[in-house]
């Protein structure tokens, strides 16, 4: 994120803390599914799952689901077809 940012959070942490979502969750209220590849290294499992434990906490409807073996990009078919439909339901159930 060094072209975005102009430092790395080993530099300068203040720059990534002011667009941290975990900073700002209690702004949240929107119904919220997430998913991560268990090997994500670009939005790793453990800030999904904070991400969604503290919406939990907070009282806003949310979901995740993290799907073994994948990265930053489901590239199982069964994995990607599970994440469109449980994405389809989750908008179906909060939307209409």
């Amino acid at each position: 994120m060094l072209p975005y940012f102009g430092a790395s959070v080993y530099e300068d942490p203040a720059v990534y803390a002011k667009s941290s979502a975990i900073n700002f969750i209690r702004n949240v209220h929107t119904p919220t599914f997430a998913y991560v590849g268990e090997r994500d290294i670009e939005c790793p499992a453990p800030q999904t799952q904070e991400f969604w434990h503290a919406l939990k906490a907070l009282g806003v409807p949310t979901s995740v689901v993290i799907y073994p073996g994948e990265g930053h990009r489901l590239r199982d078919p069964g994995h990607a077809a599970d994440a469109m439909r449980r994405t389809i339901e989750w908008f179906d159930r909060y939307l209409k």
